[in-house]
């Protein structure tokens, strides 16, 4: 059994007409819509593709869930909040994190990075070690072995795993009042390069170290923590867990998801994806106009044509 509406469209389209400005305006009108119609898919689809891309190079960046201090930089009673993520059967993992900007140096060389420390637990949380392509992972035997980001190695041309070549932090000292020598303004450590990764244009200017490293430069005391990341053994249940947590930790702990904590990077998505949308279905809304002129030229075209066959 044929398709009526098929038929009826085929006939109207391959049947012959009565001028070549009548065919010209038929085919215009559908290859405009044809274009109109691909384009819209090919231009989602690479957006999509572009979408997940996105994802995956935030993925280093952000764990599944993160816990920060509602009140000053610091996490307050940590014991506390290890006890309830320990028993938190949800989370395979979690670890203590501080991240400040400092100023490194070596050779005469100098730029801006950022110091992330991190205890030995981090690697369940953000497999980075997986990632070193040059070197090794710090051991944390010792506070000032540190993996470091490519770029920043090349900029500052730090040997990697050489015993000989130290590189040097600051960091700046908090505080008001004269300055009356130069520890006054900063603590500094010489550091060695053990390995670096790759930034993926995220983790630009990033170097992981030992969080013994940023707990002696910001003369934080020990088992101290700015955030805490938390991997999940089941990501979808992000916000389910996020609500248990808050309810146990209470208001001085807030607890973000990784949309959360990329807030801002989501919201850019939305955006470009709601004017994308706007912008084809005013073209195809257009085109289906052209299309419906087309078809009403061919009406006329047909009805001429039978009138001059009557008389």
């Amino acid at each position: 059994m044929k398709n009526i509406a098929f038929y009826i469209a085929s006939r109207y389209l391959l049947a012959k007409k009565g001028s070549t400005a009548v065919t010209f305006i038929t085919w215009l009108a559908v290859g405009a819509m044809t274009v109109a119609v691909a384009a819209m898919f090919v231009i989602i689809s690479v957006f999509s593709g572009l979408e997940d891309l996105n994802k995956d190079l935030i993925s280093n960046l952000h764990a599944d869930l993160t816990l920060k201090s509602t009140s000053g930089k610091t996490i307050k009673d940590l014991d506390k909040v290890n006890t309830v993520l320990s028993n938190t059967k949800e989370i395979s993992g979690f670890s203590r994190v501080i991240e400040e900007k400092v100023y490194i140096s070596f050779n005469g060389k100098g730029d801006i990075a950022y110091l992330r420390g991190v205890d030995s637990a981090y690697v369940k949380v953000n497999p980075i070690n997986k990632e070193v392509f040059y070197g090794t992972y710090p051991s944390f035997r010792y506070s000032n072995e540190v993996l470091m980001e490519n770029s920043l190695d090349n900029r500052l041309s730090i040997p990697v795993d050489s015993s000989n070549h130290y590189a040097t932090v600051f960091m700046p000292k908090p505080g008001t009042g004269i300055i009356n020598k130069e520890e006054d303004i900063y603590n500094k450590r010489d550091i060695l390069v053990t390995g670096v990764f790759p930034g993926k244009d995220q983790l630009d200017n990033y170097i992981v170290s030992p969080i013994e490293l940023t707990e002696e430069l910001l003369n934080l005391p020990k088992k101290s923590a700015y955030q805490i990341v938390i991997k999940l053994k089941n990501p979808e249940n992000a916000d389910a867990v996020k609500q248990s947590l808050v309810s146990s930790l209470g208001k001085n702990i807030e607890v973000k998801t990784k949309e959360e904590e990329n807030a801002a990077f989501w919201k850019m998505i939305n955006t470009e994806k709601l004017f994308i949308y706007l912008i084809f279905a005013l073209v195809i809304f257009i085109t289906t106009f052209n299309l419906a002129g087309a078809i009403i030229i061919l009406q006329l075209d047909k009805k001429n044509r039978q009138n001059l066959l009557f008389h």
